[in-house]
């Protein structure tokens, strides 16, 4: 397998899914290894009071009357002063 071929010799990307990584920059097999999102969320568990000044953070709970566990995602914000 050749780096610059295209991304449709992958088995499962047809048309529709080389237009999609076409519209990212992605023509080849060597854009798609080098290609590197411009955003990262990193989700790994800290406590409340470990969170910095506007880094986003995520609480779960769940009641004893349901089985769902929903998730709620907050920003840290310092208090006024």
């Amino acid at each position: 397998m050749n780096l610059h071929q295209p991304l449709h010799v992958l088995p499962g990307v047809g048309p529709k899914s080389a237009e999609k990584y076409a519209k990212l920059g992605i023509e080849n097999l060597q854009d798609l290894l080098l290609y590197f999102p411009f955003r990262y969320e990193d989700f790994k568990t800290k406590q409340v009071l470990e969170l910095e000044d506007g880094e986003k953070g995520g609480s779960i709970w769940s009641s004893r009357d349901s089985c769902q566990c929903p998730v709620l995602w907050f920003q840290a914000q310092s208090p006024a002063l």
